[in-house]
């Protein structure tokens, strides 16, 4: 009787053993899962005050130009976007971070793919047809220029994105550029999360 009593007693230690390492297992999993929530809220927190600060950032270069004509005011716009472009990049890229401006024509598939390629390759990254806002071009009048002013123009005395732009830069004519999203981005890759931002057509 008494060895059943033992017997009894050792089953019943390593029953409650299991239970009690199930239940520490279970309460680190809670706690990495905790850790991970808080992880993607604070990564997702970022990344919106990122989106406001480049919108706010696009806006203020619009509304804060006057011009005597339509295109001295994209001109100067164009400028003022190429400055901004240079400070995002140096202000967002750091060991945690990884920031990209551009501007461009992109399809609603590469959109969607987009933020998933950045997270595989661990950087910020462009569409494949879009280019940098200072990119060095000419304009109609065979005047230097930047590739940002093909995607502005003037519009009910408001500068907005728009592909009314393109008659600026001639090379921006094409196919490629009549039914995609056009639009000015900033691509993000940050702590394994990333995010596509857009100023999009119609956008002032």
């Amino acid at each position: 009787m008494i060895r059943l009593k033992g017997w009894a007693s050792f089953l019943l230690l390593v029953g409650f053993s299991t239970v009690l390492l199930s239940a520490l297992a279970f309460q680190y999993q809670l706690q990495q899962d905790h850790d991970a929530f808080l992880e993607t809220l604070a990564a997702q927190h970022r990344l919106h005050s990122v989106e406001l600060e480049f919108k706010h950032a696009v806006q203020s270069a619009f509304h804060s130009t006057p011009g005597a004509d339509r295109e001295t005011r994209i001109k100067a716009v164009s400028l003022k976007l190429v400055l901004l472009e240079s400070f995002f990049e140096n202000a967002l890229n750091d060991d945690q971070m990884d920031a990209d401006v551009w501007a461009g024509a992109v399809s609603e598939r590469e959109l969607r793919e987009l933020p998933q390629r950045m997270i595989s390759e661990k950087q910020a990254l462009a569409c494949s047809t879009c280019r940098d806002w200072f990119l060095p071009t000419v304009d109609s009048r065979e005047e230097p220029s930047f590739y940002v002013q093909g995607f502005l123009d003037v519009e009910n005395n408001a500068v907005r994105v728009s592909r009314g732009g393109a008659s600026f830069i001639p090379e921006l004519y094409g196919p490629s550029f009549t039914s995609d999203a056009y639009a000015l981005g900033l691509s993000i890759y940050f702590h394994g999360h990333a995010a596509v931002f857009l100023a999009p057509e119609g956008f002032s």
